[in-house]
């Protein structure tokens, strides 16, 4: 003999084989877990921008400090150049001295150039940074969502779903 179900505790409606307080039970577990998990996909999101954000601050300080030593070397190799054309006897006018301007340039644009690109490398460690703090905050309201979800769900009892059913077959 087929059961359609019987009455609960309260007169609701119980499905054959449930029992509501383990399926709310589940639901509640479910919502609790979701909600988790969004809560910690966050914090590693937070944990991956602060890593990003120091390895910006690190590529900055590198790039700085490869431009200082670079100028330092090209003021060092200039100067002994002047003391070489000097000891040599040659004046510093005319093509010595268009020598060592176009060096001083050259120097000028690489220690740029050593600068600009450490900017570069920085600010793609901070976009890294950026999207991940996204993929945190999108897993923060996905995880939200989630448990909003299954507490929705646990509120559909079987006496709910019943109405619901019953509403449906009376054309209503």
């Amino acid at each position: 003999m087929i059961s359609a179900g019987g009455s609960g505790a309260n007169g609701e409606f119980v499905a054959p084989g449930s029992s509501g307080s383990s399926a709310s039970g589940l639901f509640a577990v479910s919502a609790g877990l979701d909600l988790v998990s969004g809560v910690f996909g966050y914090l590693s999101a937070q944990n991956a921008q602060s890593v990003a954000n120091s390895r910006a601050d690190m590529i900055r300080m590198n790039a700085q400090a490869n431009a200082q030593r670079y100028a330092e070397k090209a003021t060092a190799d200039i100067a002994q150049q002047k003391v070489m054309f000097l000891a040599s006897g040659v004046t510093l006018a005319g093509s010595p001295i268009d020598v060592l301007d176009e060096h001083i340039r050259l120097a000028s644009e690489d220690v740029q150039s050593i600068e600009m690109s450490g900017a570069a490398e920085a600010l793609d460690e901070e976009q890294t940074g950026s999207n991940a703090m996204t993929t945190g905050r999108n897993a923060l309201i996905g995880g939200v969502s989630a448990a909003a979800g299954a507490v929705a769900k646990s509120q559909m009892t079987p006496a709910v779903l019943a109405g619901i059913y019953a509403q449906g077959a009376n054309g209503n």
